[in-house]
């Protein structure tokens, strides 16, 4: 909905939505000029250390994703603060 209606487009000239934390998409791909990438092989921490901001968005499908250790806050939060090995 926030793409489909320009929002997003209109917030920033540099934006990003990570669909499901699986892909990213950009301009580019809306226009067809490049394919989405994979979270896989894509610098997530660099890109969310230089945003000037991000908007989280949930649906009550993928907010019971919460307990899951895939689910992207935790993947976020695992990143930043690493456990300490003993």
């Amino acid at each position: 909905m926030l793409l489909q209606n320009d929002y997003v487009q209109n917030a920033s000239s540099d934006w990003e939505c990570w669909f499901y934390f699986n892909e990213v998409w950009n301009e580019n791909c809306l226009g067809g000029a490049e394919q989405p990438k994979p979270m896989e092989t894509y610098n997530w921490q660099r890109s969310l250390l230089s945003a000037d901001c991000f908007v989280i968005l949930f649906t009550p499908y993928n907010l019971a994703k919460f307990t899951k250790k895939d689910f992207f806050l935790e993947v976020m939060y695992n990143h930043f603060y690493p456990a300490e090995k003993e």
